[in-house]
């Protein structure tokens, strides 16, 4: 299964576009980084954990990768 990493801004609008259901029903992975999630995510949008958002720890070469 194909996984894909988010920026924040781009769940946010998926989600106020209202898409964001579509988008999980999709068989994709869609995570973003931890500490990208506990910055920008948690407050407001920690419901799309239970939606299958998944949260991934990332080292040095593993951002540069994803960059």
């Amino acid at each position: 299964m194909l996984l894909l990493i988010s920026d924040a801004n781009i769940l946010i609008d998926i989600e106020s576009g209202g898409l964001i259901t579509f988008m999980f029903s999709l068989e994709v992975q869609f995570a973003v980084p931890d500490i990208l999630f506990n910055d920008e995510l948690k407050d407001l949008h920690a419901h799309l954990l239970e939606l299958g958002l998944q949260l991934r720890q990332f080292d040095d070469e593993q951002v540069q990768r994803v960059v």
